[in-house]
C-alpha cells in the first residue's frame, strides 16, 4: 500500500476496491492517503458490482457463481463522511470526478452544462433517495423506478 501511495505522489492514480476490506478498508486507504498527503485527485474508488462472485463452502469448494453486490460504494461514502469527516463535496470526488479524468470522459463526473446529468439526491444521513442517469430519473424515493430488460 505505502508504494502505492508513493506511485500516487509522483503522478500515477490508485484504484481502491470498495468491496475488499483486508488488509484495511476502501474508506480507511482514503482516509490514509489523504493523511499521507497524496493528491486527492489520484484517487478512484470502484466496485465489483454486478461482476461475478464465485461461493465456496467451507471446505473451499466451488458450489456457485453469483453476482457481486455495489452496496459497498455507498458504505464507503457513508464511512468516509461519517468515520473520517470528509466533507461530503470532497468524499464524492473519489467516485466522481477523479474517475471520470482518468478515464477522459469529458461528459461524467460533474454537474455542469452540456454533461449527461448522472446524480443522487441523498437524504441526510446519506441513503439514496434519487438517481438520475443522462438527466432519467432511475430511483424515486429510494425504490427502483426504471428496470432493465431482464430484471
Amino acid at each position: 500500500f505505502h508504494a502505492a501511495l508513493d506511485y500516487a505522489r509522483e503522478g500515477g492514480y490508485i484504484d481502491i476496491t470498495t468491496s475488499i476490506s483486508e488488509p484495511i478498508d476502501a474508506a480507511t486507504a482514503i482516509a490514509t492517503a489523504r493523511d499521507a498527503q497524496v493528491p486527492f485527485n489520484r484517487l478512484t474508488l470502484s466496485s465489483d458490482g454486478n461482476g461475478s462472485q464465485p461461493n465456496f463452502d467451507a471446505n473451499g469448494n466451488l458450489v456457485g457463481i453469483g453476482v457481486a453486490g455495489f452496496e459497498s460504494l455507498l458504505e464507503t461514502l457513508q464511512q468516509l463522511v461519517g468515520r473520517y469527516h470528509l466533507p461530503l463535496e470532497e468524499a464524492l470526488l473519489p467516485f466522481t470526478r477523479n474517475v471520470a479524468e482518468f478515464l477522459g470522459l469529458e461528459h461524467k463526473g460533474r454537474i455542469a452544462p452540456g454533461c449527461d446529468a448522472d446524480f443522487l439526491v441523498l437524504t441526510d444521513d446519506l441513503k439514496i433517495r434519487e438517481v438520475w442517469a443522462k438527466g432519467r430519473q432511475m430511483v424515486r424515493e429510494g425504490v427502483v423506478c426504471v428496470k432493465g430488460t431482464f430484471e
